[in-house]
């Protein structure tokens, strides 16, 4: 599953994605060696929010378990100082290690564990860790309210729909998580091609949609997919999920004051511990 009109990865290496997804315009000053340091990281942003919706959106195969572990070994927090990079960095280990071995049992494993957190096979909890915004915002607890529908009209703003428009809801979070990876190889695209000012805009929309929507509720969700799950897997896509996006609270204003840009009207970094 991915959004129509998202740069892919492959379209980012090769610059090749079509241009009228952000059409932003204008440039400042900023060495074009930043450009390409912010371009590298945002492009690596792009990856990790890709790999958390594909984690969100189905069972883990034998490719996936070797990314996750490749993973399992980044840098913590090693002073005590960043809480969030270290919840992050503690829960790709716990999913390393439980993918370390991956065979047919384990696989069979975590599809079981999958489907009782998401799918509420064998739970009797209405809600369980239904990974839809709605679910968690609106007053009755159901699919289809008002989160979709804002969602759904950043997406056509943004000129990126779902695949299959209609038969999954907008605010699916694997459908949010890819809009965000998407816009930071727009991102990176248009720090690329010369014009930082429109990247600063993209940075803006960006954490505008991430204080606007995914804030709003994954907290709630993650805390859910930990009390659901069974497994470490599980447990510790719960935390670092939860530490990526504290992360990404203080860090997207940040790079959008690097880019020259305020950060979205009203908002506010989240607390990172």
């Amino acid at each position: 599953m991915r959004l129509r009109g998202a740069m892919t990865r492959e379209e980012e290496n090769g610059k090749t994605a079509k241009d009228s997804a952000f059409g932003f315009e204008g440039a400042m000053d900023m060495e074009s060696s930043a450009y390409s340091d912010i371009g590298g990281y945002c492009g690596e942003l792009a990856s990790t929010y890709d790999l958390f919706a594909s984690l969100i959106d189905r069972e883990v195969k034998e490719d996936t378990a070797g990314t996750v572990a490749s993973l399992a070994t980044v840098p913590g927090d090693g002073d005590g100082t960043d809480p969030a990079g270290k919840r992050v960095a503690d829960g790709f280990a716990m999913m390393g290690k439980a993918v370390t071995y991956f065979d047919e049992d384990v696989e069979d494993m975590l599809a079981v564990d999958y489907a009782h957190v998401f799918l509420a096979a064998g739970e009797h909890n209405d809600r369980c860790a239904t990974p839809y915004e709605s679910v968690y915002t609106s007053e009755e607890g159901i699919l289809m309210q008002d989160a979709r529908d804002d969602v759904r009209r950043i997406y056509r703003e943004s000129g990126v729909m779902p695949d299959g428009e209609g038969n999954i809801p907008e605010d699916y979070l694997t459908l949010e998580l890819e809009y965000l990876a998407g816009l930071y190889r727009r991102l990176g695209a248009q720090l690329g091609e010369g014009h930082p000012e429109a990247a600063g805009r993209v940075a803006q929309k960006a954490y505008g949609f991430l204080k606007g929507h995914l804030l709003n509720w994954v907290p709630d969700l993650v805390a859910d997919i930990d009390r659901v799950a069974t497994t470490d897997f599980y447990h510790g896509l719960a935390l670092s999920l939860d530490g990526f996006l504290a992360c990404e609270s203080d860090d997207l204003p940040a790079l959008c004051a690097a880019l020259g840009t305020q950060s979205a009207p009203g908002a506010s970094p989240a607390a990172r511990d």
